[in-house]
């Protein structure tokens, strides 16, 4: 079986964060699916899309999650986007703790504002294309069975701690 901590959640929301605090914490693994992707590729995800388009960076993701079952138990940080796939949303809800770390989307604007390497981020306003995903996928992380604010480092840590505990009991 499968114990690993699935991170999900918007664009910008602190996962990568959470994941390295969570990954020092805990003395565990943590796998960034994206730089997998990126270092398996020889490619980064931008270049990926530009070149070969969503629909095969999505492939790309799915088949990286389900690798990472044969890794040691620890944090599996997804993209973004990651979770749109229902196919993904089956697979982490039936082989990990999944972890939704939630930001308000005002603080995932501040925070995108500066990065230019977010490929479904190119339009000319930033600002209308977050808030348009931000509302596509507003549901499509409530399959989560641990819901964090991006924001409470030290807190969601404990709070992510015992429930991982809990979870590895029961499974």
């Amino acid at each position: 079986m499968l114990l690993m901590i699935a991170l999900i959640g918007f664009t910008g929301a602190g996962k990568s964060t959470l994941g390295a605090r969570l990954q020092s914490e805990l003395g565990i693994p943590c796998y960034d699916v994206d730089a997998m992707i990126e270092e398996e590729q020889q490619m980064r995800i931008g270049d990926i899309f530009a070149v070969h388009g969503e629909a095969y960076f999505r492939r790309l993701e799915a088949q990286t999650i389900r690798l990472c079952a044969g890794r040691p138990a620890g944090v599996l940080v997804t993209g973004g986007g990651a979770v749109v796939n229902p196919d993904t949303r089956r697979w982490l809800s039936e082989n990990c703790l999944v972890v939704h770390v939630y930001a308000p989307l005002d603080v995932i604007v501040e925070r995108m504002s500066g990065m230019q390497d977010r490929p479904l981020l190119g339009s000319d306003d930033r600002e209308k294309t977050l808030r348009d995903m931000y509302e596509a996928r507003r549901g499509v992380y409530d399959f989560a069975t641990v819901q964090v604010d991006g924001a409470d480092g030290a807190g969601n840590v404990a709070l992510i701690a015992e429930a991982w505990r809990k979870w590895r009991q029961e499974h």
